[in-house]
């Protein structure tokens, strides 16, 4: 939850009543968009476990 309040600048009992079918493809672009922000930074060895499972598994989509 406090990923979400983090995020969307709220209080977690905002964050209680946020629609998780909205919210949660949010957060997963957000983190895709930040992964790919790293790696185009040249900073991979930065990355957050988040940031690499996100950009390995847009990798292995796009590879078919």
């Amino acid at each position: 939850m406090s990923v979400i309040c983090e995020s969307f600048g709220c209080t977690p009992d905002v964050a209680i009543r946020l629609n998780p079918r909205l919210v949660f493809p949010i957060l997963e672009y957000r983190l895709a968009e930040s992964a790919k922000d790293m790696m185009n930074s040249k900073q991979a060895d930065k990355m957050t476990e988040g940031q690499a499972t996100m950009l390995k598994a847009l990798a292995e989509l796009l590879d078919g």
